[in-house]
């Protein structure tokens, strides 16, 4: 399967946000993919995608949960989301912001890369690693040593419990800006696809949407969480003023060390925008102008996926100028196939699948070898 992805902004009114500061970032970094605000206030006249929202989130405030309006935000986002065919959602709140075109994509690329069939990838924080038990304890050392080096701030870390207490560990990304597995939100929150009453209801029940996920998370993967999250390098969120300040996380942005940072309570636009004059531009010569996309295309099976390891391990360390790799396999394969590709660590694949012809595998396959073009339509050659 394909991913489809995209990036949801819950932007409320601006009488209680600063939402001038936020849409011109947004404005002066265009993403590469779409981004949708929505609100229950109308900001058609400021940005190109905007849902209205029909009601008031307010409806769902209540005195027994302080954050079922905020839960309430969250669900209606995933319905959005549901109904764009969306497989994976980036979620952002109004005081995130970027500095780059295209940031989007550098967050996409490092979370796809890292581990194509992850749940979810963000700022991890981490609830009683070593509450649980080894192998819980191990998963977390090994989180910690991927980004060891090249993270701008410690992993967030609490615990709840006394030492020789055992308790369950919960793992999540900080929410304000994260990135989600839409099939697996749907499955843990069926009621965002049912009626106004259902997903109001869930949302005055359950905890912080994103420490619910968490809880979530944990309940059905216990120890081996971990391997269902990506701690992403790329971005920093964070909560209040603890660990950093609001200066320190603005100059993380404007020298480029992340492309996206949460939280800036300012009315700050971010960094300016690199203007190139056209005496400053730089006259391109013919023997500069980028060569044609070559394309790898693999079409494999599972039974062959013992070769295709070295083959990707192969295409990582030598081949270069190539516009990346296409892989094609049979549908029930693509998991596993996923696994390879997490397990090499190779960057730049596009996943694809079909239904094999039954009793002529191999024909299908080389059929489908005929068909590469339509398999690598962006390509030159393959």
């Amino acid at each position: 399967m394909n991913e489809k992805l995209g990036i949801l902004m819950y932007l409320a009114p601006p009488k209680l946000v600063s939402a001038s500061a936020f849409l011109a970032n947004m404005r002066n970094f265009p993403a590469k993919h779409e981004l949708i605000i929505y609100s229950d206030h109308n900001y058609s006249a400021e940005w190109p995608v905007v849902f209205k929202l029909s009601g008031d989130v307010e409806i769902a405030k209540t005195e027994k949960n302080r954050t079922a309006v905020n839960n309430l935000v969250f669900f209606l986002g995933l319905r959005i989301a549901a109904n764009r065919g969306y497989t994976h959602v980036m979620i952002l709140e109004h005081d995130c912001r970027v500095n780059v075109a295209g940031w989007d994509d550098i967050i996409w690329q490092e979370f796809l890369s890292k581990n194509p069939s992850a749940i979810m990838g963000g700022s991890m924080v981490v609830f009683n690693p070593c509450s649980f038990n080894r192998k819980a304890a191990q998963g977390f050392e090994e989180l910690l040593s991927k980004s060891v080096g090249n993270r701008i701030m410690p992993l967030s870390v609490c615990g709840t419990s006394h030492l020789a207490e055992q308790r369950p560990s919960c793992i999540f990304p900080n929410g304000a800006f994260a990135i989600y597995r839409l099939d697996w939100l749907l499955k843990i929150f069926p009621e965002v696809l049912g009626t106004p009453q259902q997903y109001i209801e869930l949302s005055k029940t359950q905890k912080t949407w994103d420490y619910e996920i968490g809880i979530q998370l944990w309940n059905e993967f216990k120890e081996n969480s971990y391997q269902h999250v990506v701690s992403l390098e790329s971005i920093y969120s964070g909560y209040g003023n603890i660990l950093c300040s609001e200066d320190e996380r603005k100059q993380w942005l404007t020298e480029g060390k992340i492309v996206g940072v949460h939280q800036i309570k300012s009315d700050w636009k971010g960094p300016e925008p690199k203007a190139v004059s056209a005496e400053a531009a730089p006259i391109v010569p013919v023997a500069s102008i980028p060569a044609k996309k070559v394309r790898i295309f693999i079409v494999t099976y599972a039974n062959d996926f013992s070769y295709l390891e070295y083959c990707l391990r192969s295409i990582k360390k030598f081949a270069i100028g190539f516009s990346g790799v296409t892989i094609l396999v049979p549908t029930k394969d693509v998991h596993a196939l996923r696994e390879i590709i997490s397990q090499v660590g190779i960057e730049n694949v596009t996943v694809k699948s079909g239904y094999e012809w039954k009793g002529k595998g191999m024909l299908w396959h080389l059929m489908q070898k005929c068909r590469s073009d339509e398999w690598c339509p962006d390509a030159d050659y393959v």
